[in-house]
């Protein structure tokens, strides 16, 4: 939520997200024993498989518009995590095969993120 007491798309992602993997009760301990019982509808495992995908469509266009920004040479561009890394790796003295694909940089940001609120 923000200030004014709204929530976004992907502050509510994230929260599902979190909340989900910190919310393992009984019934996750007995999918993980049962074999049978990972077939079994689960509404918890869909809104996080849901909110992931929002997750990784947010951080595809974050990503692609960051591209544009910096491919452009725009002095806003930033100084945020997201910023920093895009940067690094679209530096022209980065060999090739040290750069990172659009996966990598959405798995490293969000892995990021995740270290960030585990420990705060």
């Amino acid at each position: 939520m923000d200030e004014r007491g709204t929530t976004n798309e992907l502050g509510s992602a994230f929260s599902k997200v979190f909340s989900t993997a910190m919310g393992q009760g009984a019934w996750t301990v007995l999918r993980r024993r049962l074999r049978i019982a990972k077939f079994l509808p689960n509404r918890r495992e869909r809104e996080t498989k849901a909110a992931r995908a929002t997750m990784d469509r947010i951080g595809r266009e974050l990503i692609a518009d960051k591209k544009r920004a910096l491919a452009a040479g725009e002095k806003g561009a930033g100084r945020d995590l997201l910023s920093l890394l895009m940067q690094a790796n679209m530096d022209k003295d980065l060999p090739d095969h040290l750069r990172m694909s659009d996966d990598e940089v959405l798995g490293r940001t969000v892995q990021s993120l995740q270290q960030y609120c585990i420990r705060h």
